[in-house]
């Protein structure tokens, strides 16, 4: 009696050929959009071009001439796709961090909202927005201008500025442009004047205590 074959054989047995690549599979796609990205495929002349050059010093047949200008080809679009690439991420952790020192400086300085659209933003203008109890003294504005340049210059060069130094760096102070530049400006100077106003009431502490000293003494 001749044995009947099972119905599911042929559907348990694994299909053994390759299934073609479909031009909608999403690799598929992703490949094309990254390779378009850098620049497509070479063309034939561009190929010669690179393997006509190889082979001024080399006598490497045809077909290896063309595998390394190939080679060549992809090595220089893959490094100017990263360098792109590199470019772009700094541009933006740049904007980021622009943009978040911007707040920080704008929440920090309400003060300045009403003259942020004054620019550029001169020196005097900046020191009487800071220090609104002088406007209307400007050798006490001067004073405390020259003092703050005065230890700027000390923190950034590590020594004690000369009075010309001093005196030409408070002459030289360029105005700020923008927004960012005058809230990061003030931020850095109230933060000074914090100090200055501490050490001025310290050395006035001590001036008054020494004079009390010496009047007991007499």
């Amino acid at each position: 009696m001749k044995k009947t074959e099972s119905k599911n054989k042929k559907a348990m047995m694994p299909d053994l050929k390759p299934s073609p690549l479909r031009l909608d599979n999403p690799s598929v796609i992703e490949a094309e959009k990254r390779l378009d990205k850098m620049g497509g495929s070479p063309t034939p002349e561009q190929l010669a071009t690179i393997a006509a050059t190889l082979a001024r010093n080399t006598n490497d047949t045809p077909n290896a001439l063309v595998d390394c200008a190939m080679k060549l080809w992809l090595a220089a679009r893959a490094r100017i796709f990263n360098a792109e690439n590199e470019c772009e991420m700094f541009v933006e952790n740049l904007n980021l961090k622009l943009a978040y020192a911007s707040k920080l400086a704008s929440e920090s300085n309400v003060q300045f909202a009403g003259i942020m659209a004054k620019h550029p933003l001169t020196r005097d203008r900046f020191l009487k927005t800071m220090l609104p109890q002088y406007k209307g003294r400007a050798d006490k504005l001067a004073q405390i201008g020259k003092a703050y340049v005065h230890d700027s210059l000390r923190e950034s060069n590590g020594r004690l500025p000369t009075q010309n130094e001093v005196a030409e760096a408070y002459g030289n102070w360029k105005p700020y442009k923008n927004d960012f530049q005058a809230n990061h400006g003030a931020k850095r100077f109230e933060r000074w004047h914090s100090r200055y106003l501490n050490e001025v009431r310290r050395a006035a502490g001590e001036k008054s205590a020494a004079k009390k000293k010496m009047k007991k003494k007499l």
